[in-house]
């Protein structure tokens, strides 16, 4: 699986963001408060909303309200991936709603059940990473400074590694292992005992956001002090107003001057190119210059001719010909009449047979009656000779019908089972077009071909249309430069006029001319000695400009500079009210701060509150499983990203950790061991279970994961890395960059700027 592309359409204080991603290393960089975590976290809210797990209703944690935008209502984006087939999933997180396209297949599988599995929010992440949220937390994507599993995701992962856990071990204490758990738990404390830690950390977050109470208080008071502000500098302007009320006294000079430069203008114009004429000439090279444009455009108008593809259409009209005919034939059920001709015949045949037994039967008796009335003289008896024949007549009479009537239905039985034969050569040689049909453009039936032909003669019917409409185009295209053309003819004859007027030969001319006068600069000061001269008559100030005063100028400047003072003290505390609210901005981030810390903590006593809970039932039950297995893979990754300084563990009965240090030969204990070392055998432990739990190659996505290691480390666990499939690392300094530079590996560098 990889993830091809990340788009933050509102998310955070991102708009429009894109990041394309690859196969490999992937180094997403961004200064501090650059917007890396808020990506980071884009990931996790994609595939699983920020739910809560709650089938009852839509519940999200804090980080939902933490990344709405900056601005606008949109909340928004979405992941391109490859799995398989592509698909992209988009959420909108101002409703919770999803939308998941199979991009391969054009198929919209936004409704799968398995989205809603353990809480009302789809999650898109159970389907494409098989893991809930807690499960995926704890192995492939990895947080800022987050180095063991949490409480929930380690009730997941023992469905997955119960089989596997270790813990049937002679050596170890069972009753003694529950009590240093227990004691741990009483370490990590309540929020209601401030001297444990979690209580120490709940007391300080209650004093922050009292104290957030007290400076929200200067908060108010440094908005209010920004509204005096701005009335006092509006009353100041009021003030200026005044003050050029108490100057329009002395307008004459104004007038004199005003008179001169208006008589010198006069004597300038008449020796100038006037100002018309110049605008016109400007204006007429640009609408010339503007039609030669549209002629070009025109000339390079390219109108593709699409190509008919009359055989198909010949195909498809022969297709539909064959699917009648076959109809056609279908249609007639020669079987079925032979059936029934074969029954009649029987019946004929019977009746044949009947009527000649009793003929011949007939003509005996007769023989019989005959020989005993000559024998016996009993010569009455040939009375019923005659009606012995009128009787064996109608039997031969009907015998004879009905061999006729065989006859004709044996011809009529040969006569359709010709028919039948020639229907099936008929169909026989319809399968036969149809497969050379089927053949021909490649479809696997005749339902399948009649669609697809169908559809490209409406393709063809529509081109021909596009072709006509086109061929039109042409024409109209001719026309419009036709025209433009003698646009552009009468436009320079109108230009020429200008220029032969001031005997000049271009538009450079004529400007140069125009320019080398002092008409222009006149003007100017014959613009702003008027605006004044309107300015300083009292009949022209606004009422809303000034009011009217009898104070002195003296006075009013008192005045102005009275409010300025006042304005400047006001802005003085507004500065020290500044300080209040920066101490605000410090207060958050320090609860930020404590926030993060309380959930480790909380996170390490639910970790070990959990192997209390559970520690009896899985030493009784997978001891010898999976200990040996998970200790193996830890040795191997933590030999090779520490250059087999440790390359081996031991885990007593009460899971304590000590490392082999093969320098100094000795067993050195988790907590002897650096901040550094410490991360990478977390690390370690955190990719061993990726490896025993997971067959498949999921994206690995780290958080800045590598602040506590130094040069060698990192070198270590990068080459480690290396050979992932794709492996996505946000970062706030260029340490890895340099490091992968330095190893000449490749990698895709998305910067975040």
């Amino acid at each position: 699986m990889l993830l091809d592309k990340i788009y933050l359409g509102a998310f955070g204080k991102f708009k429009g963001k894109e990041i394309d991603l690859r196969q490999g290393i992937n180094i997403i960089f961004a200064e501090n408060e650059g917007g890396k975590s808020t990506s980071h976290a884009f990931i996790d809210g994609i595939f699983y909303g920020f739910s809560k797990d709650s089938l009852k209703a839509k519940r999200t944690d804090e980080l939902y309200e933490k990344y709405k935008p900056w601005q606008g209502s949109d909340y928004k984006g979405y992941i391109e991936l490859t799995k398989d087939d592509k698909y992209r999933i988009s959420r909108d997180f101002s409703n919770n709603s999803i939308e998941v396209l199979n991009l391969t297949k054009g198929t919209n599988i936004s409704n799968l059940a398995i989205f809603k599995k353990y809480s009302r929010i789809e999650e898109p992440g159970l389907y494409f990473f098989n893991m809930n949220r807690h499960l995926f937390h704890s192995t492939f994507y990895i947080r800022q400074l987050e180095s063991i599993i949490d409480e929930k995701a380690s009730k997941l992962l023992k469905e997955k590694i119960s089989n596997f856990i270790t813990s049937n071990d002679e050596k170890i204490n069972y009753h003694y292992a529950l009590e240093k758990l227990e004691e741990d738990l009483d370490s990590y404390g309540k929020p209601t005992r401030t001297k444990t830690k979690i209580g120490s950390i709940s007391k300080r977050l209650e004093e922050i956001n009292k104290e957030r109470l007290d400076l929200d208080d200067k908060r108010i008071e440094y908005f209010k002090s920004l509204e005096i502000l701005k009335k006092e500098e509006s009353a100041l302007e009021s003030d200026k107003k005044n003050l050029l009320a108490a100057n329009i006294r002395d307008n004459k000079d104004l007038q004199r001057q005003i008179k001169s430069i208006e008589e010198k203008i006069i004597n300038e114009k008449a020796k100038a190119v006037s100002i018309n004429d110049f605008q016109q000439s400007v204006e007429l090279n640009r609408e010339i210059k503007k039609d030669y444009l549209q002629i070009d455009e025109l000339l390079h108008a390219n109108y593709e001719v699409f190509q008919i593809d009359e055989e198909m259409e010949r195909d498809f009209e022969d297709l539909k010909s064959y699917k009648e005919k076959i109809s056609e034939l279908n249609s007639v059920n020669y079987s079925k009449e032979m059936e029934f001709l074969s029954v009649d015949i029987r019946n004929s045949e019977k009746k044949r047979n009947f009527y000649l037994f009793m003929s011949l039967f007939s003509i005996l008796i007769s023989f019989l009656v005959i020989f005993l009335s000559i024998k016996f003289h009993l010569y009455p008896l040939f009375i019923s000779i005659v009606f012995i024949s009128i009787y064996t007549y109608l039997r031969l009479v009907k015998f004879r019908v009905n061999k006729e009537l065989v006859e004709r239905l044996k011809v009529r039985m040969e006569a359709l089972k010709n028919l039948s034969i020639q229907k099936t050569a008929k169909k026989k040689n319809f399968d036969r077009l149809f497969n050379q049909l089927t053949d021909k453009y490649h479809k696997k039936d005749i339902d399948d071909l009649y669609n697809f032909l169908k559809e490209k003669v409406n393709e063809n019917d529509k081109n021909r249309a596009i072709n006509e409409y086109r061929k039109e185009k042409s024409k109209d295209i001719i026309e419009k430069r036709d025209k433009l053309n003698k646009e552009i003819e009468d436009l320079e004859n109108k230009l020429n006029i200008i220029f032969e007027k001031y005997e000049v030969t271009s538009l450079r001319e004529l400007k140069d001319k125009y320019e080398n006068n002092n008409i222009f600069d006149l003007e100017k000061s014959l613009a702003l000695k008027k605006d004044l001269y309107e300015k300083t008559k009292i009949e022209n100030i606004k009422s809303e400009e000034t009011t009217q005063t009898d104070l002195s100028i003296k006075d009013i400047n008192s005045i102005i500079d009275s409010r300025k003072l006042k304005i400047s003290t006001l802005k003085g505390q507004i500065n020290l009210l500044e300080a209040s609210v920066n101490k605000l901005k410090d207060l958050e981030e320090e609860k930020d701060y404590l926030i993060k810390e309380l959930e480790k903590i909380e996170f390490k006593r639910a970790y070990t509150e959990l192997a209390y809970q559970r520690l009896k039932d899985l030493l009784l039950e997978n001891r010898n499983k999976m200990l040996p297995r998970l200790k193996s893979k830890i040795e191997e990754i933590l030999g090779q990203i520490t250059k087999e300084k440790y390359k081996k563990i031991i885990i007593d009965d009460n899971y304590n950790i000590s490392l082999y240090d093969d320098e100094n030969e000795k067993y050195v204990s988790i907590e002897n061991l650096s901040r550094g070392t410490i991360d990478q055998l977390y690390f370690a432990f955190r990719l061993s279970l990726i490896h025993i739990l997971f067959t498949d190659n999921l994206p690995i996505i780290l958080d800045d994961h590598f602040a506590n290691y130094d040069d060698t480390r990192l070198e270590m666990a990068l080459d480690y890395l290396r050979d992932y499939k794709q492996l996505i690392i946000f970062t706030s300094n260029k340490r890895e960059i340099n490091m992968l530079n330095k190893m000449n590996v490749d990698y895709n560098l998305i910067n975040l700027r």
